[in-house]
């Protein structure tokens, strides 16, 4: 009788810790996708029948993928026979889960393509688009065409900006809209209206305002079309794009300045001063590439690598204020070295964080909160006789500065990158002895026996 109730408590025990370790095998479960990309994580009865998956599940519903492990997967098919909502799990290992994944996906691109495409810039770049018909194209194009009735020039304008918002609508209906292309094409875009207008004066000395209307809106259309192609051929993120972004802005500043030092804003040298500044930019972007490989970047470590790069700018020119020197030159030469500084602290600042995009907003708007506090107090205590610049870029720069660094010591911290987990990982997974007693199909997919307990050391 002893031995029979101890059989029956060693039962009982061996029973109540394989529930307990089922429970944590359970918890511990995190559901993935059907595809590569991470867009499809449910497959309801529509979609099923549309792709003729589970054809074998009455009144098929639902279907979720979840991993256990690296290598052992855990299928959940929900169904509906007879009014009674069941549940099927299925155990499938790696090579089975590609399988699935690659029949799934061919499936998609035949019958349904819209499903994985990833369209989260799609309503950005086709807004971006629109304002800028609204506000360039279309009132820019009669002066191009030197439209001088007025009727027809405002019809244009309509006509234009209707066609700003089609246009784009129609191009991304079925293809890929990232927010990083979304992103690239605004900077590139917007920028493209500066370029174009400095472009005819590489060409001709005194070109007139309607050639550079002209060509400011070419220029803008191209970019804002190569911008899109760009980011989605070279992948980027949405933080990189911004980076990329950010750059260009950096290297069309630079241009400016390298045209004053070398004097080339004086009236008959246009050429050589249109010439420094598209250079400029365009190493400014081809920069900003490079930079954007360096380290993974988000959003908000790319507005807080713009504080920065602002900073940088900034600064210097409080400092030399100080000698008052008499060549202007001085100035510049000092921002350009200074903005390069800042570039590149930027860069260290946000090493292994991950800002959010909130996160560097407010970083850079309490940049530039403080120094409008600066300048707020310069006014006050300057004398109102003597416009003292010495006393406005200084307290500026403090407040710009305080605003920045109140800012990022308050977010620095949170924006951590957590380390690893530990290397050793331990796994027991008593479900694959109830998959052995009850298998049930997939189309083409036969369970097999699986990994009962795993230990996993990483080097």
């Amino acid at each position: 009788m002893k031995i029979i109730q101890r059989n029956v408590s060693e039962k009982i025990t061996i029973l109540l810790l394989s529930i307990g370790l089922f429970s944590y095998l359970i918890a511990q479960e995190r559901i993935t996708s059907f595809d590569e990309k991470g867009k499809l994580y449910t497959i309801n009865s529509k979609l099923g029948k549309k792709l003729s998956l589970f054809k074998e599940y009455q009144n098929f519903q639902e279907a979720r993928l979840f991993q256990l492990s690296d290598s052992l997967y855990v299928l959940e098919i929900y169904y509906k026979p007879k009014n009674e909502l069941l549940k099927a799990r299925v155990s499938l290992d790696y090579s089975q889960v590609m399988d699935l994944r690659h029949k799934i996906i061919t499936e998609l691109y035949q019958k349904s393509p819209k499903t994985i495409l990833n369209q989260e810039g799609r309503s950005r770049f086709v807004w971006n688009a629109r304002l800028l018909s609204l506000l360039y194209y279309g009132w820019a194009t009669p002066i191009a065409l030197d439209i001088d009735d007025s009727k027809l020039a405002v019809a244009t304008y309509m006509l234009l900006g209707g066609i700003g918002f089609y246009l784009p609508y129609s191009y991304t209906s079925n293809i890929e809209v990232t927010d990083a292309a979304a992103t690239l094409s605004h900077y590139l875009g917007t920028r493209g209206i500066i370029h174009g207008f400095f472009i005819p004066s590489l060409i001709n000395k005194s070109p007139s305002y309607r050639t550079r209307f002209t060509y400011s809106m070419l220029a803008s259309v191209t970019e804002f079309v190569l911008g899109f192609k760009i980011a989605n051929r070279l992948k980027l993120t949405s933080g990189s794009a911004e980076v990329v972004g950010i750059t260009g802005d950096f290297g069309l500043l630079l241009g400016c300045g390298i045209a004053d030092l070398l004097n080339f804003t004086v009236e008959n040298k246009a050429r050589a001063s249109s010439a420094c500044i598209l250079i400029g930019s365009y190493l400014g972007y081809k920069s900003g590439l490079s930079i954007s490989k360096t380290q993974p970047f988000t959003r908000g470590d790319a507005y807080i690598y713009r504080a920065t790069g602002i900073l940088g700018i900034q600064i210097p020119q409080a400092l030399v204020d100080l000698f008052k020197p008499k060549e202007h030159r001085i100035y510049t030469a000092s921002s350009i070295v200074g903005g390069i500084i800042g570039a590149m602290l930027g860069c260290h600042l946000v090493r292994n964080k991950d800002f959010t995009s909130d996160q560097g907003k407010f970083v850079l708007w309490s940049e530039a909160a403080g120094d409008f506090i600066g300048s707020g107090i310069a006014y006050l205590i300057s004398s109102e006789k003597k416009y003292d610049t010495t006393i406005y870029l200084t307290l500026s720069s403090i407040g710009a500065t305080a605003g920045f660094w109140l800012m990022y010591k308050n977010f620095k911290d949170k924006a951590q990158i957590e380390e690893a987990n530990l290397p050793l990982e331990i796994g027991f997974y008593p479900e694959t002895l109830l998959t052995a007693l009850n298998r049930k199909n997939i189309n083409s997919f036969h369970p097999a026996p699986r990994t009962f307990f795993s230990i996993d050391y990483k080097f």
